[in-house]
């Protein structure tokens, strides 16, 4: 008959160790997934946050001009301002417009009110907010800020915005967003 052994003291010991080396090895591939993970939500939360402010400038521009006599009033490199009637409640057409302020915040007039667009939350940041004006049959107007004639012939504007947002392990990463916004006419 054959005698029965149990494990060594040693033969223990190894296969604890090879245990623990597999453990912490997987312990560290699943934590730099998580990291990864949580990274790529910052992005895309970052993205979708400069896609939504630049939409919201280009649809409220799209209005420059409605239930006003003029239109733009202010046609600067990275400041517009217009006029546009979208209450009802106030008499006649107020005015809206957006700026870079020197803190890297995308900002929206709306009457006499400033409202921040954009913040630097999370390393998040405007780093440019460039405006660029074109007549109907597509010239570029300038250079800013135009004078009232040119303002008046202004049929579309190209709005580009640059942002950077401080990622996973202080990585920054760009992103830049252009759109092109046809104004309402105020004569049309």
């Amino acid at each position: 008959m054959r005698e029965v052994r149990g494990l060594t003291l040693l033969e223990l010991l190894v296969s604890l160790a090879l245990f623990g080396f597999v453990a912490a090895s997987g312990a560290a591939v699943v934590a730099a997934g998580v990291r990864v993970a949580s990274a790529a939500k910052r992005w895309s939360e970052a993205e979708h946050h400069a896609r939504a402010a630049v939409e919201r400038v280009v649809v409220l521009l799209r209005a420059a001009g409605y239930g006003a006599d003029q239109g733009l009033v202010v046609a600067g490199r990275s400041r517009v301002e217009f006029l546009a009637d979208f209450s009802s409640d106030a008499p006649g057409p107020e005015r809206h417009g957006f700026y870079l302020g020197s803190d890297g915040v995308l900002r929206e007039v709306a009457g006499g009110a400033t409202s921040p667009l954009t913040t630097e939350d999370g390393g998040f940041r405007v780093t440019a907010f460039d405006l660029a004006y074109f007549d109907r049959e597509g010239r570029e107007l300038g250079p800013p800020p135009l004078n009232a004639a040119q303002r008046q012939a202004v049929a579309r504007v190209r709005v580009r915005a640059a942002f950077r947002f401080g990622g996973w392990q202080s990585a920054w990463r760009q992103l830049a967003v252009e759109k092109h916004v046809a104004l309402r006419l105020v004569r049309e």
